[in-house]
């Protein structure tokens, strides 16, 4: 699409600024330049520029770049609606990562509370097997008592058992002395 340049052609008449009191319409009034001239000079001045400016955007270089600026649009469009996929893609990354997270948090609280439970139950554990372990010690102490008091009731019982036999063979050796002698005695 180019661009020429516009020329304009404005027909200016005098205004009547007093609305037809005083001077009709049609006398030229007092004043060297009415307000229809100062308002077309500025016009015209604006349109020479823009008539100007207009010429400059018509070139056909400005053309080119202005299909390149499309081409350069159409690009960054494209380049933006992968970064919109890529961000997307992120986000449900990001979404996904942060309940990862959020259960990771629970596990590892659920975790703490575990090795609490479970430090207390080993606490509890360690009593009530000290607990134990010191009844097991008192009642070993009083069976190695007990079986020192049997083991000197058994020797005592042994030597007097030994005495006993000892007496015994001395009793039958007196008593077969005694059979003897009455033996003879009967004879």
């Amino acid at each position: 699409m180019t661009f020429g340049p516009i020329n304009c052609v404005h027909v200016f008449g005098e205004v009547d600024l007093d609305n037809g009191e005083g001077h009709s319409a049609e006398e030229p009034k007092s004043i060297g330049l009415n307000a229809a001239d100062m308002l077309g000079k500025q016009v015209i001045s604006l349109l020479r520029y823009l008539d100007g400016e207009m010429a400059k955007y018509a070139k056909p270089a400005i053309a080119e770049s202005y299909v390149e600026l499309e081409k350069r649009l159409r690009q960054t469009e494209s380049e933006c609606a992968k970064l919109r996929k890529s961000l997307a893609a992120e986000k449900d990354l990001r979404t996904s990562l942060e309940r990862n997270c959020t259960s990771l948090w629970v596990d590892i609280e659920n975790a703490r509370k575990a090795t609490v439970d479970l430090r207390d139950k080993l606490e509890a554990s360690r009593v009530a097997f000290n607990k134990k372990s010191c009844r097991v010690d008192e009642l070993t102490a009083d069976l190695a008592k007990h079986d020192h008091l049997h083991a000197a009731t058994l020797e005592s019982k042994a030597k007097e058992a030994a005495r006993s036999s000892e007496h015994r063979e001395k009793l039958d050796v007196d008593c077969n002395k005694m059979q003897s002698q009455l033996l003879v005695v009967e004879e």
